[in-house]
């Protein structure tokens, strides 16, 4: 994943990624990687 491309958190990006495009494969898969962050940090 492009680290530069994110400037927010993992949640965040999932969600305004979603928010922006609607759902996206790249989307669908960043969202993923934000519940194994979130998932990690608990």
């Amino acid at each position: 994943m492009n680290k530069g491309a994110f400037t927010e958190s993992p949640v965040e990006s999932a969600v305004i990624c979603r928010a922006v495009w609607g759902k996206l494969i790249s989307c669908d898969l960043q969202v993923k990687d934000a519940e194994r962050f979130v998932t990690k940090s608990l």
